[in-house]
């Protein structure tokens, strides 16, 4: 580590190019650095007392990301990435690919987009405004978000359509209606056998986790085998030339 990083890098690192590539690095660097200080002190030979790791610093400050908005090339691309997964609805979890299908079109983070509650539960109701006919409204409590505050975003016709089709899919399953909108089909003869017990049911009735969803976007990103990054350039350019 010390042969690899050492003190004399950090004048050279202070005045790189501050940028967000930058930052992020010495930011990483100096956590792997106190990791290694304070439990691997005689692998790495750093003095957790002489800390002159912490010298490093940036400039960089994190823009607002409210201005930021797809290009014509980046929808493309998520357009083509979500028709290229319906083949997968026969061979994986429906819940992860209707995740994905309508992650796009719910602001949220993956954590409160997959911990969504069913259609059927009290947390949708009818979006008012005259002009979003068919649309709902979803609410998700203070305690289901970062933020820590309730939010209300009203959810389109298709999302909705997509969550109805992954309800019919994960029933066929269990033969248990769940309250989640993105259920797990796991453990289907517990969940079944639970069902017609209120506390037990809960136990096997889960939704899918945030960490499902990423999983199936490394793979369509081809971080995983099956799944190469040509594939991606051939759907990028295929969206241009449509």
């Amino acid at each position: 580590m010390a042969g690899f990083f050492s003190e004399p890098d950090v004048v050279e690192l202070n005045h790189a190019k501050d940028d967000s590539g930058h930052a992020k690095f010495v930011d990483l660097s100096k956590r792997i650095l106190r990791w290694a200080a304070r439990h691997r002190r005689l692998q790495v030979a750093l003095n957790p007392t002489e800390p002159w790791w912490e010298a490093l610093s940036h400039e960089h400050t994190l823009g607002s990301r409210s201005d930021r908005f797809l290009s014509p090339d980046q929808v493309g691309m998520l357009v083509a990435l979500l028709e290229a997964v319906r083949p997968l609805e026969k061979r994986a979890n429906d819940s992860v690919l209707g995740a994905m299908q309508a992650g796009w079109m719910i602001a949220q983070r993956s954590a409160a987009l997959v911990g969504m509650q069913s259609i059927g539960s009290t947390s949708w109701q009818t979006d008012p405004a005259p002009e979003r006919k068919g649309w709902r409204v979803y609410t998700w409590r203070a305690d289901d978000v970062k933020a820590k505050r309730q939010v209300k975003l009203s959810i389109p016709p298709v999302a909705i359509e997509i969550m109805g089709r992954v309800a019919q899919n994960a029933f066929s399953v269990t033969s248990v209606k769940s309250r989640w909108a993105f259920p797990q089909t796991r453990n289907k003869y517990l969940a079944r056998a639970c069902a017609r017990s209120p506390d037990k049911a809960a136990k096997w009735d889960k939704h899918i986790t945030a960490s499902a969803l990423n999983h199936a976007l490394d793979a369509l990103a081809g971080r995983k085998p099956g799944w190469p990054k040509a594939w991606l350039a051939e759907s990028s350019s295929h969206c241009r030339s449509s």
